[in-house]
């Protein structure tokens, strides 16, 4: 019996971007989004311990997306 080999399905809690990816996805350069996190801005973020990398979770960046979109005519 052959066992398929697939890989798990992407769970936005725990799909993680890194400052560079989440730059390109919204076409910013990572000094942008420095400045956002500095001012309190843009989508929620995780700091890792030790090295101080930045991480974003996919989900708080789809939440942060799907809070930002502008329906014409005021309607939400």
């Amino acid at each position: 019996m052959a066992v398929e080999n697939s890989a798990p399905s992407p769970d936005p809690w725990h799909s993680l971007l890194t400052e560079r990816e989440l730059a390109a996805r919204w076409r910013l350069s990572p000094g942008t989004l420095a400045n956002q996190r500095s001012q309190g801005r843009g989508a929620s973020y995780l700091k890792l311990s030790g090295s101080g990398a930045v991480r974003y979770r996919l989900a708080d960046v789809l939440a942060y997306e799907d809070g930002a979109a502008v329906v014409p005519g005021g309607a939400a």
